[in-house]
């Protein structure tokens, strides 16, 4: 929680319900997580580090599970401007089916 304050990707009030990260030594290195308000996506390696979407931006959402321990879920979400944005989620405990549900019913079909 103190990395994720100090890059100040939640507001104030804000609670994470489901976080993830496949990263090794870092959370920097991959982490998504679902608030309240949005979803976040991090990656230090990409061009600017933090994708935060807004429920409200997410019209569709869709996934591809996985039945591997070893392999995660990918949850794809379709944006209003018709852009995509995806993230993995472990589907450990069936983790990937909680964050997929939550999704679908936050998202704002058109």
């Amino acid at each position: 929680m103190a990395q994720i304050r100090k890059l100040d990707l939640l507001e104030p009030g804000e609670q994470i319900q489901y976080f993830y990260s496949d990263a090794l030594l870092n959370i920097e290195e991959g982490m998504y997580f679902l608030t309240d308000r949005k979803v976040v996506i991090y990656s230090r390696s990409f061009d600017d580090p933090a994708i935060i979407i807004p429920f409200s931006e997410i019209v569709d959402v869709e996934v591809t599970f996985s039945d591997s321990w070893f392999e995660d879920s990918v949850i794809t979400m379709t944006l209003a401007d018709d852009t995509y944005n995806w993230f993995p989620v472990s589907s450990e405990g069936g983790g990937d089916k909680k964050v997929y549900e939550t999704l679908k019913k936050r998202c704002k079909p058109r």
